[in-house]
């Protein structure tokens, strides 16, 4: 599974700079949408095999997830605000990068807003709701905006990490997640069926139809964990995995609609990309668990996503690269998520992991 949550990572990146030698496979938001899938096995997986027991607890398993992302996170915001003031410098004040929206609209921020905004940057809650929020150029308060204009100022301008919201996405889930994966099948497709008449209402019937309504909007992208936790089951299943022709199927499917979704012409393609996933992730699983090198590969997933915007905002502002702008940004990637892996992952993990009780 680390392979193809490595990949989806990789996308991520091409999807914010150039066509990786003319091929812009899925796009982000697809790549963000199978990394919630992913995320709902996952965590359906940890809380049925690991946190049981002894180590039952719903206070260690939100420490433990808050672990797992808030050191590499605050690595990054580190040295984001610490090179955007010494490019500010280099400037004479005139340009700050990724802080200019803090330089040039400091003033119109009520107190109460600025703490919140302060607040979602140190700790990604919020993130996703500062989407559905603009800054009231008069009071300096955060107004719900449905839909934007251009022009408007909105709460997540000041995001230092832009991407960032999906893993606001990942909290919310996380908080319920020991709740859910308790509850039997049938209350599972109902959720699932709830979570996508909720999509269904507010893009078609209330006409908010935006990106940020689209697949940003918390209870209409739970069903995208919900199949997870399904996937886990179907992994549970014996039979299931015996099926081995499913799997051959479901993963030529997935790498052909992957590598190719942007020239394909069926509307359905969408809809083919994620029950291929859905397919193939308990085989996946279950054939990769115990390999070493898989997991590395995906642990690199989480650093990528996180460090990648930055780099490319560096990449065209210095205009430094090699071959292509998005060729760059995928190496340069790589190479900051190992130094973080290396030296900031591993050692938390470590920690990590003996918080945890021998069953």
């Amino acid at each position: 599974m680390g392979l193809i949550r490595f990949f989806l990572a990789l996308f991520v990146v091409v999807s914010h700079t150039e066509p990786f030698f003319g091929l812009t496979f899925i796009n982000g938001v697809l790549s963000v949408q199978a990394f919630y899938m992913i995320s709902g096995f996952y965590m359906a997986l940890v809380l049925s095999e690991k946190y049981i027991g002894t180590n039952k607890s719903y206070k260690l398993f939100i420490t433990n997830r808050l672990l797992r992302l808030y050191p590499i996170y605050w690595t990054v915001i580190f040295v984001i605000i610490i090179s955007c003031l010494i490019y500010g410098y280099l400037n004479n004040g005139t340009n700050y990068g990724i802080l200019n929206s803090y330089k040039d609209n400091y003033s119109l921020l009520a107190p109460s807003t600025l703490l919140i905004i302060i607040f979602s940057n140190l700790f990604i809650f919020f993130q996703d709701t500062l989407l559905f929020f603009e800054i009231n150029l008069t009071s300096g308060l955060l107004a719900f905006k449905p839909l934007f204009d251009k022009g408007d100022l909105a709460g997540s301008d000041f995001a230092l990490i832009g991407p960032a919201w999906t893993v606001g996405l990942e909290l919310l889930f996380y908080l319920i997640a020991p709740f859910i994966v308790k509850l039997k099948n049938y209350f599972i497709i109902g959720l699932i069926i709830i979570s996508l008449l909720i999509k269904y209402f507010t893009i078609h019937k209330l006409g908010l139809n935006s990106i940020t309504w689209s697949f940003r909007f918390f209870p209409s992208e739970l069903s995208f964990f919900l199949f997870g936790i399904l996937a886990y089951r179907l992994y549970k299943n014996k039979a299931y995995l015996k099926l081995n022709y499913l799997f051959y199927i479901g993963i030529i499917v997935f790498t052909v609609v992957t590598i190719l979704y942007s020239e394909l012409q069926f509307q359905s393609k969408y809809y083919l990309f994620f029950m291929s996933l859905f397919i193939i992730i308990p085989f996946t699983f279950n054939k990769t668990k115990h390999m070493k090198k898989d997991r590395f590969i995906g642990e690199l997933s989480y650093p990528i996503y996180i460090c990648h915007m930055f780099i490319v905002v560096a990449i065209s502002a210095t205009n430094i690269y090699i071959y292509n702008k998005g060729i760059t940004a995928i190496i340069a990637s790589i190479i900051a998520a190992i130094g973080l892996k290396y030296f900031i992952s591993d050692k938390v993990e470590n920690y990590r992991q003996k918080r945890l009780k021998s069953n």
